[in-house]
């Protein structure tokens, strides 16, 4: 025997598994996402040598709305957690979603982080996308260097020197010439 659910909330259906249907009047206008990025901790960096991203998109209605992480052009799942629903704020929706990665790809500057927004206006899917690159800089704590294709960081007597890098490889590092 196959049995079906449907919850009603507001004005929206929930079918079984997931599936949503809003129900939207004439008047209601679809308002796209504002969409930004916020850079992770310093003190996630050090102390974790680990770095968190967080996508926020904010301003939308109606809720239905999907976030992607993309690092250099290709989607990422591993290391992303979204909210499993929109919070609503009076007339408009807000959604979160955070992309955990090692400090070390964090800090390459030549990478590139993109949160994409992905809803549906009068039946056509629409995007909206906010993107950031690596920090060049570096976190180092007590016994770690962290790398970067740009900085290297070194750690002397309690201090920490930062250099500039042109060429990092496995039995050699180029510094730039004066």
């Amino acid at each position: 025997m196959i049995q079906h659910f449907v919850t009603v909330i507001n004005n929206n259906l929930i079918f079984g598994n997931g599936t949503k249907l809003t129900v939207m009047g004439k008047n209601d206008e679809i308002i796209p996402p504002a969409v930004a990025i916020f850079s992770p901790s310093k003190q996630e960096i050090q102390q974790k040598s680990k770095a968190t991203l967080v996508c926020l998109a904010s301003g939308f209605y109606p809720d239905h709305l999907n976030l992607v992480w993309k690092v250099n052009g290709a989607k990422r799942t591993e290391g992303v957690g979204t909210d499993e629903f929109s919070t609503q704020n009076g007339s408009t929706y807000s959604l979160t979603s955070r992309l955990r990665i090692s400090a070390q790809e964090w800090l390459n500057p030549l990478n590139r982080f993109e949160c994409v927004a992905n809803f549906f206006r009068n039946g056509t899917l629409e995007s909206i996308q906010k993107l950031i690159y690596g920090d060049a800089g570096c976190a180092v704590t007590e016994g770690k260097c962290v790398f970067s294709q740009a900085n290297i960081c070194m750690y002397f007597n309690s201090s920490f020197t930062k250099c500039k890098v042109c060429e990092i490889s496995t039995t050699r590092i180029t510094f730039p010439s004066k």
